[in-house]
């Protein structure tokens, strides 16, 4: 444990392969109570008789929450008379709990109307007959 909030885990299993016996050594790092100043570039070295070698990683310590959503065309799209359009939107969210509700003029598109189909957790808008 470093400074009570970091805590590291380390276990170590036999595993063979054909004739070869090898150690599989796991680690996990646990940083609790994440402060901005626990962001940063985080380095897993190892070392034995045959070399070492190292990964990193960077942790971005999230302060507030957020929510990115992108419809597919931009802010506009053009739709055909008479036909079928999707309009498809990227979201991403922390926390990942989101409520997706599609507006026309300000109203809320109800889901049981005939003529609009939401799918795909709320992401993707279908006009059924433009």
């Amino acid at each position: 444990v470093i400074g009570g909030r970091i805590i590291q885990n380390d276990s170590r299993k036999e595993e063979m392969s054909g004739a070869e016996r090898y150690l599989l050594f796991t680690s996990v790092l646990t940083v609790t109570e994440a402060t901005a100043g626990d962001g940063g570039e985080y380095v897993c070295h190892a070392r034995n008789r045959a070399g070492s070698a190292e990964d990193k990683i960077g942790v971005h310590v999230l302060e507030s929450g957020f929510i990115h959503l992108e419809c597919a065309d931009g802010n506009t799209t053009d739709a055909m008379l008479g036909t079928r359009h999707k309009i498809v939107c990227s979201m991403s969210a922390y926390p990942e709990q989101v409520e997706l509700a599609w507006f026309k003029d300000g109203h809320r598109v109800d889901r049981s109307d005939s003529n609009f189909l939401i799918e795909s957790h709320g992401l993707r808008l279908d006009i059924l007959n433009v």
